[in-house]
């Protein structure tokens, strides 16, 4: 097998149909994010979330998130961000409220051209934002 380069993406508007072959299967991607991302208490979507609104606080482009970019956005002079998220409720039950901490540890950047990882341990970014909810 040999090497595939990198997809590129494009917005969807969440009005494209899902079909089998020539025939419509009767739902679209909207209804396919309605049901995956509608519980922003969960850690995953949570995440994405603050990605979301950090981006729109500061001006920086979101057409289609990238998850294995080095950074989590960039704002418009360049400036690499790193966004990190956490909640004291969370989407399943709890005894009590849960610890908020934030991880900002060096990681080894993994390039999402190339799929080659760094030589070298670093911050992956310049600034870090990190959200609470309660």
């Amino acid at each position: 097998m040999g090497e595939f380069d990198r997809i590129q993406r494009e917005p969807y508007s969440g009005s494209e149909r899902f079909r089998d072959e020539d025939r419509g299967l009767g739902f679209d991607l909207l209804s396919f994010w309605q049901g995956s991302a509608s519980d922003v208490f969960s850690n995953a979507i949570r995440g994405v979330l603050a990605e979301y609104l950090v981006a729109r606080a500061i001006g920086a482009a979101y057409d289609v998130r990238d998850e294995w970019a080095v950074c989590d956005l960039c704002d418009p002079s360049g400036i690499t961000i790193e966004v990190k998220s956490a909640a004291y409720l969370q989407s399943w039950h709890r005894e009590r409220l849960s610890s908020i901490s934030f991880n900002c540890a060096k990681t080894f950047a993994r390039d999402a051209e190339t799929n080659q990882l760094g030589k070298k341990a670093s911050p992956c970014s310049s600034v870090r934002v990190c959200s609470a909810r309660p």
